[in-house]
């Protein structure tokens, strides 16, 4: 027999598997990283962008420069395409992430 303390990578998965008698009956849960993390990054990502927008609005007005009122035409067009996209993207991980809540709550009470 081996021990069970030390861990011997030379032997068979199928022999662990069946001399081990220690195993777990219930499956553990998955950490919550698991399930949230894609909508994290939607909303960071979301957040960095409605940011980027609100700064490029804000330079596009001549707030951030002292001198300079001569600005590009991509500033104007830029400001508020970051702004709508990031506040979409904002949203969408937002409401992800509650759909995913309301998915978890749901698998724990089918078990």
């Amino acid at each position: 027999m081996h021990n069970m303390d030390q861990c011997d990578l030379s032997e068979d998965v199928t022999q662990q598997t069946v001399s081990s008698p220690l195993r777990d009956p219930e499956p553990r849960d998955p950490s919550c990283w698991t399930y949230y993390h894609k909508p994290i990054f939607i909303l960071i990502a979301g957040g960095l962008a409605l940011a980027a927008g609100f700064v490029i609005i804000l330079n596009s007005r001549g707030l951030f420069t002292s001198n300079s009122t001569d600005t590009m035409p991509v500033d104007d067009e830029m400001g508020p395409l970051c702004l709508s996209l990031g506040l979409m993207f904002a949203v969408l991980g937002v409401v992800w992430t509650l759909i995913i809540k309301e998915n978890v709550k749901h698998k724990r009470r089918m078990i």
